[in-house]
């Protein structure tokens, strides 16, 4: 595996092979001085040029091959229908047979403002021409869990609260997939934001949960891990009948602290209502 001075003389060198990149810089994990270190860090790397130079970059790709073997190559933007537009970046997104990994982007110079709002965590590599903002952030302080406002709360707990009766309705119908889905990619995901936010409120929101809440466990005790655990093991009709109960009485205990704690008013009346639906059909 190609070291990261290796792989930073690299990118530097593709950059001056290709000429017409006016800036690089560096997004991602590496930029965070916070962020774990390991082999499987991306090299979020942007380079910056001219729009007359995107569409040689984009249409005429032998050059990323100087980055090393491929293992494998997504181009997000050729997934959409038309033709492309060259005003937007365009990202390669390379995987080495030595297990590096570059997400390279392509960027016109004149959407460095856009840039800069859609990822503000970042290194300047090179800037001759002063052309990148100087106020990036080196930590991942931006990522910090926010509070929530109180419609994002009832919010939260509207929709954990309506599409566990799609659950039920899944289940009874024996639509194992078709309630699966909603428990795990809706109702779950909901509780994991309500309980990001009840475990951020411990730190005063000066925590980063991380992407996809994966830093979420780090910070449970051991039967809270395990409590978590149980509930994705969605495996037959039964296990996710169970999963729904326990899953709705952590949700309504988690919403109520979380109501006290913030002065919020909970709809207990709405949580009741779901919960005896539930019970009523799961229970027979």
């Amino acid at each position: 595996m190609r070291s990261c001075d290796e792989m930073m003389h690299t990118i530097f060198e593709v950059a001056a092979s290709i000429e017409g990149v006016e800036a690089i810089a560096m997004n991602g994990s590496r930029a965070n001085l916070n962020a774990r270190i390991d082999e499987f860090q991306d090299y979020d790397i942007v380079y910056f040029v001219k729009y007359e130079k995107m569409q040689e970059l984009v249409e005429e790709r032998n050059w990323i091959n100087a980055f090393g073997q491929r293992l494998l190559l997504q181009t997000p933007a050729d997934f959409a229908e038309g033709p492309l537009d060259l005003n937007e970046r365009f990202n390669f997104l390379m995987l080495f047979t030595d297990g590096n990994r570059i997400d390279l982007g392509i960027c016109p110079v004149s959407k460095i403002e856009d840039w800069r709002k859609e990822d503000p965590v970042g290194i300047i590599l090179y800037d001759p021409k002063a052309l990148l903002p100087d106020d990036l952030y080196t930590n991942d302080e931006i990522y910090w869990q926010k509070q929530p406002t109180e419609k994002e709360f009832k919010n939260c707990c509207n929709e954990f609260w309506w599409v566990s009766t799609y659950v039920v309705k899944g289940i009874c119908r024996n639509e194992l997939l078709y309630a699966e889905s909603h428990f795990r990619m809706i109702c779950f995901q909901e509780y994991l934001k309500l309980l990001s936010w009840s475990i951020a409120d411990r730190f005063d929101y000066r925590i980063n949960i991380g992407k996809s809440y994966k830093y979420l466990l780090e910070y449970l005790d051991e039967q809270e891990r395990a409590d978590i655990l149980k509930l994705l093991n969605l495996s037959s009709l039964e296990k996710l009948s169970e999963a729904l109960i326990i899953l709705q009485r952590k949700f309504d205990s988690c919403a109520k602290e979380s109501a006290e704690k913030n002065h919020f008013n909970y709809n207990r009346e709405e949580a009741a209502n779901s919960m005896n639906y539930t019970l009523s059909y799961l229970k027979r």
